[in-house]
């Protein structure tokens, strides 16, 4: 984590209209490398996507997301390959510094938990 520079933390809500099953919310981080990129790392599925801007990141890694998701839910083994893959404590780290971003974001009422209730 020594080389990581974390700006802004998100979260991908999914809607399954016409699916029995829901996805739960996916969060993100999004580094700024020293080479001026931003990576966006999904913490529960563990993937990344990297753009020039924190929104490019971020879209790339939603769309990246939604992709992996719809794979498995459809043609692979559904929620259980999802379990598989958040049942891994590798990303700890991460989750560490985005319950920090969260809790300074609360200070001053930007926090994305009571902004996504506010929506």
């Amino acid at each position: 984590m020594d080389n990581k520079h974390f700006i802004a933390i998100g979260k991908i809500v999914f809607e399954t209209p016409g699916f029995s099953w829901n996805i739960p919310h996916n969060h993100f981080i999004v580094n700024k490398t020293a080479s001026g990129l931003f990576e966006a790392t999904n913490l529960e599925l563990i993937l990344d996507s990297a753009g020039n801007s924190v929104e490019e990141s971020a879209q790339t890694l939603a769309r990246l997301t939604a992709n992996y998701v719809m794979e498995i839910m459809i043609k692979r083994r559904g929620h259980d390959e999802l379990v598989e893959a958040v049942d891994t404590g590798a990303m700890e780290d991460y989750w560490r510094e985005y319950r920090k971003i969260e809790v300074e974001l609360s200070r001053t009422k930007r926090d994305i938990s009571h902004n996504l209730d506010r929506l």
